[in-house]
């Protein structure tokens, strides 16, 4: 009785409702903004499929931020190495390259530059924020320096062909971001995953806070209770040496 109780009160509080469904209010109250503004385009056939296929990248880029997030971590360099990896695919196709041999030299490049931020990171003992910070810099500055600050044309048209294709009206690059994100959905429900994750983050919290198991637990709970209390910046100690979290709750 009394849980019900507490379900029912956390349902009337801004604070649960926000976090539930803040963004999608807000998602919606932009949509209804660009419709009055705009009805002519945006009730157009061809808005939702653009907005599908330049959704689709950055749905790429969040779902990698998510597990660094999960392992109290954060990479501001996200968008730098997409810089840096699409402009290196790109000038390799015009250059007379395979686009499967050039997308697959992107994902080892994207690899390598993912591998030496984590190697920064653990050599040198600085909070990830300030390693990613500089090679946000240092990526975006190599990619204006292969592409001489322009535009580069000239790709396959094989390349372009598969991947303008729509598949059922759906850009397929879309379909691509569902299809990864759904597989990263799954190995994320699969224990022995989350485990891995849950451990990998209490070494992080250790080097960051000091942190040192009390428990016998085998799995992830009290970890993650852990990471919940630190999120939320609620350490004086930690919020002095710059080392808490964003404020946000995992």
């Amino acid at each position: 009785m009394s849980q019900s109780k507490t379900l029912k009160k956390e349902k009337l509080t801004f604070n649960t409702i926000w976090q539930r469904y803040g963004t999608f209010g807000i998602l919606i109250i932009l949509l209804a903004i660009l419709a009055i503004l705009k009805p002519t385009y945006f009730f157009s056939s061809s808005t939702a499929p653009q907005i599908l296929a330049q959704s689709s990248v950055n749905i790429l880029i969040a779902m990698g931020e998510f597990f660094a997030i999960l392992i109290a971590g954060i990479d501001l360099s996200v968008g730098s190495v997409v810089a840096l990896t699409g402009m290196c695919m790109a000038k390799l196709m015009v250059a007379g390259v395979n686009p499967i041999v050039a997308v697959l030299l992107g994902i080892l490049l994207g690899a390598f530059l993912g591998f030496l931020n984590g190697l920064l990171v653990n050599v040198t003992g600085l909070h990830p924020f300030i390693i990613t910070l500089g090679t946000q810099a240092i990526y975006r500055g190599v990619t204006l320096i292969i592409s001489n600050s322009s535009a580069v044309y000239g790709f396959p048209a094989s390349f372009t062909r598969v991947i303008s294709k729509s598949v059922i009206g759906i850009p397929l690059v879309a379909i691509i971001a569902v299809i990864v994100a759904l597989i990263l959905a799954f190995l994320t429900k699969k224990r022995s995953l989350v485990v891995i994750y849950m451990r990998l983050a209490e070494t992080r919290i250790r080097l960051v806070f000091g942190y040192k198991r009390k428990s016998s637990y085998p799995y992830s709970f009290h970890y993650f209770r852990y990471l919940r209390r630190y999120s939320r910046c609620g350490s004086s100690r930690s919020c002095r040496l710059g080392r808490a979290g964003s404020g946000n709750r995992l």
